[in-house]
């Protein structure tokens, strides 16, 4: 691997490309262009597309089903924490989209019944 690649790096590769849904060989020749090794490539990818949708499953599922353990291996325990961190922001996000909408429910709700009733 190059020096000038870091775990960190490569997990962004991995992560931008889920989220744009590029073909897995275009993540792969992006991870084998950035110095990763074009024979290792295809498994690193793999394996941390692994953890990170471990991770998101893990918060998923809260509690239902025993979630995966982390990956001991620091760089998938890092994507797999991408993965928890990742759909907890959109979770969070979710609920507080439901609360305001609730929110507005409600005060129109009073607001029609203090305008209709004397």
């Amino acid at each position: 691997m190059s020096p000038y690649v870091g775990p960190k790096e490569i997990i962004r590769i991995v992560t931008a490309g889920i989220q744009r849904n590029d073909p897995d060989n275009r993540v792969i020749e992006e991870l084998a262009s950035k110095g990763v090794p074009a024979h290792e490539a295809p498994v690193l990818f793999k394996n941390i597309r692994a953890a990170i949708q471990d991770g998101a499953q893990s918060v998923i599922n809260r509690g239902r089903v025993k979630p995966k353990p982390a990956p001991t291996d620091p760089l998938l325990a890092e994507a797999y924490k991408i993965g928890r961190k990742s759909i907890r922001s959109d979770l969070s996000g979710s609920r507080f989209r439901r609360f305001l909408l609730i929110g507005s429910i409600l005060f129109l709700i009073v607001l029609v019944l203090l305008l209709v009733l004397p």
